[in-house]
């Protein structure tokens, strides 16, 4: 099976002891999204076809990292997310300039190849108009030319729980949100689409709708079959398992927890609530998963 590791929380950045317990343990465990029933997967070398690391610090994962690569023989790769938003959005991310280096620093240990970028989700605001979006966009992709080549993109989702923290956010601070139209959305991805080139990167979207996807080079596969055949060396045609419109992820597992992501990004779509995610992530931390 592919491992995603995790869209639910950012296990890199937060719970890398659990993960390397895990791996001694031979086998994950986690709660069914739906059910909450408990889940265990075999991740044992021969039952592990890659892993899929999904991130916005990997710093306290170096060690995850090099026994990933050790027992998995570089079966894996990682969606890095830099968006570059201020504190108000995304509190608790690392610096720029601090998940900058650490960037270059994957590509250089494990290969230009080995992190994609994510600039996702643009979110337009009174803190983060569509000139600041673009502006962040060209700077950010300026200090990554050489160290990756490909950036996925995205416009944010207004979803219930969403909606519900950015507006908890505007009574706050006053910063108010927006949402583009589809004509907007594909001007800005066109400008996004020449910066990128410009720096050597593929810019793809990820399930966006057409007018996106036409500015771009296509839709993303952030769970890649191509890639993991790559990785692999197989020639597989892998099921494609959606997770909302317009996605293209073949299947695998995720492992993660919900609501235990304590970066708390006003947009995540995987946090009920940041004060909620925070508050299980330090109990998470200190006592470990329920599960173990």
């Amino acid at each position: 099976m592919v491992i995603s590791a995790s869209r639910r929380t950012d296990i890199p950045a937060y719970y890398a002891e659990w993960f390397l317990a895990r791996l001694a343990a031979g086998s994950f465990r986690y709660p069914n999204p739906v059910s909450g029933a408990p889940v265990e997967i075999d991740c044992t070398p021969s039952n592990v076809e890659a892993f899929v690391f999904w991130t916005r610090n990997p710093a306290p994962f170096w060690e995850a990292l090099e026994e990933v690569d050790r027992r998995y023989e570089g079966r894996r790769y990682m969606h890095f997310t830099i968006n570059g938003m201020p504190r108000a959005l995304e509190p608790r991310n690392p610096a720029t300039d601090a998940a900058i280096a650490t960037f270059r620093r994957l590509a250089d240990r494990f290969g230009d190849d080995y992190a994609i970028w994510r600039y996702d989700p643009i979110v337009l605001s009174d803190a983060t108009p569509p000139e600041r979006a673009i502006e962040t966009f060209s700077e950010i992709a300026a200090r990554l030319e050489g160290a990756t080549h490909e950036c996925v993109v995205s416009f944010v989702r207004w979803y219930r729980k969403t909606r519900r923290n950015a507006e908890a956010l505007s009574r706050r601070t006053g910063v108010r949100f927006r949402e583009p139209s589809a004509e907007e959305k594909a001007e800005i991805a066109r400008e996004l689409r020449r910066i990128a080139e410009a720096r050597g990167m593929t810019l793809k979207a990820c399930a966006e709708e057409d007018a996106v996807v036409a500015e771009t080079a296509g839709r993303a596969a952030c769970i890649d079959s191509e890639r993991i055949n790559r990785l692999t060396g197989a020639v597989k045609n892998r099921r494609v398992v959606a997770t909302r419109p317009g996605c293209l992820c073949v299947e695998s597992r995720d492992i993660g927890y919900y609501d235990s992501c304590p970066h708390g990004c006003v947009y995540c779509y995987s946090n009920d609530s940041p004060e909620k995610a925070l508050a299980n992530a330090r109990r998470y931390r200190r006592e470990g998963f329920p599960l173990g």
